[in-house]
């Protein structure tokens, strides 16, 4: 039992700075971006809203026309879709799940899955789960890109405002100490 407890310890110990690293990683790639602070917010905010569907393999096809009608950054909205990963997936479509159980039936029952018959007839056994699923997505993810969309697009704005000042405060500098160095250069010409 101890054994296993410090197993999963330096397991978690090795996730966690890897998890911090992407998302710092992404977080620059966004503030970098080439486009309006509403583009890549709205870029964002679908990128998240559809990490909540369970089609897991359209996400980047589903967030890029989305994000394309709405005028956003498409790239933004990619890398907002990793919200979505191995982790994160079994929280976001339970949540999912509930949503559009409770949209549909009032009801918040959950559903027993066996392997086994999942393994037998996959269709017959997860549609019932998949409707539900996806519609709670739609209905989360809207929630959610709505909530997301306003600080992104605020925080882009405050770090592209701050970013001009340093560097309008840099120009100023160098143009000072190049406005001393030329004066100096014209008093030792004289003297000479």
């Amino acid at each position: 039992m101890q054994r296993e407890q410090v197993r999963r310890r330096r397991w978690i110990r090795y996730l966690r700075p890897q998890m911090g690293r992407l998302s710092r990683y992404a977080w620059k790639r966004l503030l970098r971006l080439k486009a309006s602070p509403h583009a890549i917010a709205a870029g964002v905010a679908v990128g998240v809203a559809i990490s909540f569907t369970p089609l897991v393999g359209f996400h980047l096809i589903l967030a890029a026309a989305i994000t394309w009608l709405l005028r956003g950054n498409i790239i933004a909205a990619w890398i907002a879709t990793l919200v979505g990963n191995p982790w994160t997936f079994p929280f976001l479509w339970s949540a999912s799940y509930m949503c559009g159980k409770l949209a549909l039936d009032g009801t918040l029952a959950a559903t027993a899955f066996d392997m086994q018959r999942i393994l037998a007839d996959p269709v017959s056994v997860l549609a019932p789960v998949f409707w539900p699923t996806t519609l709670g997505g739609i209905l989360l993810g809207a929630a959610i890109a709505l909530v997301t969309y306003w600080p992104v697009q605020r925080a882009i704005a405050a770090h592209r405002a701050h970013r001009a000042s340093r560097m309008a405060a840099a120009r100023h500098r160098r143009l000072r100490r190049g406005r001393t160095r030329t004066h100096a250069n014209r008093e030792h010409a004289d003297a000479a």
